[in-house]
């Protein structure tokens, strides 16, 4: 009675630790992420022409580089992977603006798709998770961009802007690089009224409405007080002065 009393639980822990190490090795077994690092630089020297040269370049992680290696021993594959292309430069209205989607694209599954054409022996396409908090934010650099021009990005954080020699760089970390990358700017000669066009931008219609009125309202009011105000003193004021002589 005794052995059995106590036999029965020990058995049932022991099941229970048995049970629970495959889930441990899935864990330790996962595959390592394919992008540890991406940095976009986007070079609008010649935003007028209607297209900017951009680089991208990617950095693949060392052990899943190691393990893509031994799976295609016959075909060399470097660490870091660069593009180069142009995108367009789309008018809009006063602004212009610059969208364009990462070759580090996301899947249905939420693994990146990268086609690399240059070093690699030939052109492949590559699939695979990307780091989600061990590894550095994308990045966007924009370079050659006059100063002064720039309104805002899409998707950002961490923004920094400098200027040198009338040109401005701005750098910001992209939260979901499957939003792609996108920001607009103004042309040099509307520029110094950008915080007027940004109202606009943000606000649209109502902002615009509300705007007036508020500037209306703090014009109107001092006029009105002052109207009220000589009234009342010679209404009351007024008269008693009158009465006292």
């Amino acid at each position: 009675m005794f052995t059995k009393k106590f036999l029965t639980p020990l058995l049932l822990a022991a099941v229970s630790i048995v049970i629970s190490i495959p889930s441990v090795v899935v864990k330790a077994d996962m595959p390592p992420r394919m992008i540890i690092d991406y940095h976009v630089i986007i070079d609008a020297e010649n935003y007028q022409s209607g297209r900017v040269s951009i680089i991208e370049r990617v950095t693949l992680s060392p052990s899943w580089l190691e393990n893509w290696q031994q799976t295609h021993p016959n075909m060399e594959l470097d660490g870091i992977l660069q593009l180069s292309r142009e995108v367009n430069v789309t008018a809009g209205g006063t602004y212009f603006e610059i969208a364009f989607m990462p070759m580090a694209a996301r899947t249905e599954s939420g693994d990146v798709r990268l086609r690399v054409t240059s070093g690699v022996s030939s052109p492949v396409t590559l699939e695979g998770p990307m780091c989600d908090y061990d590894c550095q934010s994308p990045l966007v650099e924009v370079i050659n961009l006059p100063a002064g021009t720039f309104m805002q990005q899409k998707n950002a954080d961490k923004f920094t802007q400098s200027t040198y020699m009338g040109k401005d760089t701005i750098t910001w970390s992209i939260l979901d690089i499957s939003q792609g990358v996108a920001f607009n700017f103004l042309p040099p000669a509307i520029a110094p009224a950008q915080n007027v066009i940004r109202f606009i931008l943000n606000y649209g219609v109502p902002g615009i409405v509300g705007a007036i009125v508020l500037f209306l309202v703090s014009l109107i009011v001092p006029m009105f007080r002052q109207k009220v105000s000589g009234w009342l003193g010679q209404r009351f004021f007024g008269k008693g002065a009158n009465t006292a002589s």
